[in-house]
Protein backbone atom coordinates (compact mmCIF):
# COMPACT_ATOMS: atom_id res chain seq x y z
CA UNK A 1 0.00 0.00 0.00
CA UNK A 2 1.25 3.51 -0.95
CA UNK A 3 1.32 5.83 2.23
CA UNK A 4 1.43 9.57 1.83
CA UNK A 5 2.51 12.55 4.14
CA UNK A 6 0.66 14.69 5.44
CA UNK A 7 1.02 18.00 3.48
CA UNK A 8 2.60 16.22 0.33
CA UNK A 9 0.27 17.70 -2.61
CA UNK A 10 -1.69 15.41 -4.61
CA UNK A 11 -4.61 15.18 -7.31
CA UNK A 12 -7.35 12.52 -7.09
CA UNK A 13 -9.02 11.42 -9.89
CA UNK A 14 -12.75 10.18 -8.98
CA UNK A 15 -16.01 8.75 -10.31
CA UNK A 16 -18.42 11.35 -10.34
CA UNK A 17 -21.28 10.04 -7.60
CA UNK A 18 -23.73 12.18 -10.01
CA UNK A 19 -23.02 10.80 -13.35
CA UNK A 20 -25.33 8.28 -13.44
CA UNK A 21 -27.85 10.51 -13.09
CA UNK A 22 -26.67 12.89 -15.47
CA UNK A 23 -29.92 12.69 -17.48
CA UNK A 24 -31.87 14.41 -15.17
CA UNK A 25 -29.83 17.74 -14.63
CA UNK A 26 -29.56 20.29 -17.02
CA UNK A 27 -26.01 21.14 -17.19
CA UNK A 28 -23.23 18.50 -18.46
CA UNK A 29 -22.07 15.79 -15.28
CA UNK A 30 -18.73 14.98 -16.20
CA UNK A 31 -17.98 11.11 -15.78
CA UNK A 32 -14.95 12.10 -13.98
CA UNK A 33 -13.72 15.07 -11.24
CA UNK A 34 -10.28 15.67 -10.05
CA UNK A 35 -9.52 17.35 -6.79
CA UNK A 36 -6.19 18.71 -6.01
CA UNK A 37 -5.26 19.64 -2.31
CA UNK A 38 -2.65 18.70 0.63
CA UNK A 39 -3.54 14.85 1.64
CA UNK A 40 -4.55 15.12 5.56
CA UNK A 41 -4.84 12.07 7.73
CA UNK A 42 -8.21 10.57 8.42
CA UNK A 43 -9.52 11.82 11.35
CA UNK A 44 -10.87 9.31 14.17
CA UNK A 45 -14.37 9.88 13.38
CA UNK A 46 -14.27 8.94 9.87
CA UNK A 47 -16.07 5.42 9.30
CA UNK A 48 -15.07 5.70 5.64
CA UNK A 49 -11.69 4.55 3.71
CA UNK A 50 -10.87 7.47 2.17
CA UNK A 51 -8.76 9.80 0.53
CA UNK A 52 -8.35 13.40 2.65
CA UNK A 53 -7.39 16.65 1.03
CA UNK A 54 -7.38 20.34 2.43
CA UNK A 55 -9.53 22.14 0.26
CA UNK A 56 -8.26 25.26 1.77
CA UNK A 57 -11.72 27.60 2.63
CA UNK A 58 -12.41 27.62 6.16
CA UNK A 59 -16.06 26.44 5.97
CA UNK A 60 -14.98 23.32 4.61
CA UNK A 61 -11.70 22.36 5.17
CA UNK A 62 -11.39 18.56 3.93
CA UNK A 63 -12.55 17.01 1.06
CA UNK A 64 -13.00 13.18 1.71
CA UNK A 65 -12.96 11.18 -1.46
CA UNK A 66 -14.05 7.43 -0.78
CA UNK A 67 -11.53 4.60 -1.96
CA UNK A 68 -14.36 2.97 -4.07
CA UNK A 69 -14.94 6.01 -6.33
CA UNK A 70 -10.98 6.81 -6.49
CA UNK A 71 -9.72 6.13 -10.30
CA UNK A 72 -6.10 7.79 -10.09
CA UNK A 73 -3.85 9.62 -7.88
CA UNK A 74 -1.20 11.71 -8.55
CA UNK A 75 1.48 12.97 -6.97
CA UNK A 76 2.88 15.28 -9.36
CA UNK A 77 3.65 14.01 -12.28
CA UNK A 78 3.96 10.33 -11.58
CA UNK A 79 1.30 8.37 -11.33
CA UNK A 80 0.57 6.46 -8.16
CA UNK A 81 -0.65 3.05 -7.86
CA UNK A 82 -4.45 3.32 -6.29
CA UNK A 83 -4.46 1.29 -2.74
CA UNK A 84 -7.36 -1.33 -2.66
CA UNK A 85 -9.59 -0.88 -0.17
CA UNK A 86 -8.69 -2.90 3.16
CA UNK A 87 -10.93 -5.99 3.39
CA UNK A 88 -13.87 -6.08 6.16
CA UNK A 89 -16.19 -8.46 7.00
CA UNK A 90 -18.68 -6.68 4.23
CA UNK A 91 -21.35 -8.18 6.16
CA UNK A 92 -24.94 -6.19 5.01
CA UNK A 93 -27.84 -5.89 7.48
CA UNK A 94 -30.97 -5.33 6.49
CA UNK A 95 -34.20 -4.14 7.81
CA UNK A 96 -37.33 -2.23 7.76
CA UNK A 97 -38.70 0.77 9.87
CA UNK A 98 -42.20 2.60 9.17
CA UNK A 99 -42.15 6.40 8.68
CA UNK A 100 -44.59 8.99 10.17
CA UNK A 101 -46.77 8.29 7.74
CA UNK A 102 -47.26 4.87 7.70
CA UNK A 103 -45.04 3.97 4.22
CA UNK A 104 -42.30 1.25 5.27
CA UNK A 105 -38.44 2.09 4.52
CA UNK A 106 -35.71 -0.44 4.20
CA UNK A 107 -32.38 0.19 6.12
CA UNK A 108 -29.29 -1.15 4.59
CA UNK A 109 -26.28 -1.16 6.89
CA UNK A 110 -23.08 -2.33 5.18
CA UNK A 111 -19.68 -2.02 6.50
CA UNK A 112 -20.67 0.80 9.23
CA UNK A 113 -22.44 2.69 6.38
CA UNK A 114 -26.26 3.05 6.01
CA UNK A 115 -28.50 3.85 3.94
CA UNK A 116 -32.69 4.44 3.74
CA UNK A 117 -35.21 3.91 0.75
CA UNK A 118 -36.63 7.09 1.53
CA UNK A 119 -37.31 10.41 -0.60
CA UNK A 120 -35.10 12.47 2.10
CA UNK A 121 -32.49 10.14 2.23
CA UNK A 122 -32.12 9.92 -1.61
CA UNK A 123 -31.83 13.69 -2.25
CA UNK A 124 -30.19 14.96 1.22
CA UNK A 125 -28.45 11.62 1.75
CA UNK A 126 -29.60 12.13 5.88
CA UNK A 127 -32.70 10.81 7.12
CA UNK A 128 -33.90 10.14 11.04
CA UNK A 129 -34.55 6.36 9.59
CA UNK A 130 -31.16 5.88 9.21
CA UNK A 131 -30.44 6.55 13.26
CA UNK A 132 -33.42 4.08 14.39
CA UNK A 133 -31.71 0.70 15.95
CA UNK A 134 -33.12 -2.68 14.50
CA UNK A 135 -35.63 -4.19 16.78
CA UNK A 136 -33.99 -7.08 17.59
Amino acid sequence: MTSFQPGETLSVKCKNSIFSMRNGYCTFVPEFETFTGAYMTSPGWQKIQAINLATGDAFFPMRALAMTDVVEIRRGSEIVPVPLPMASDHSVKTWTISGSKNQVYTITEENGRRTCTCLGFNFRRACKHIDARPIQ
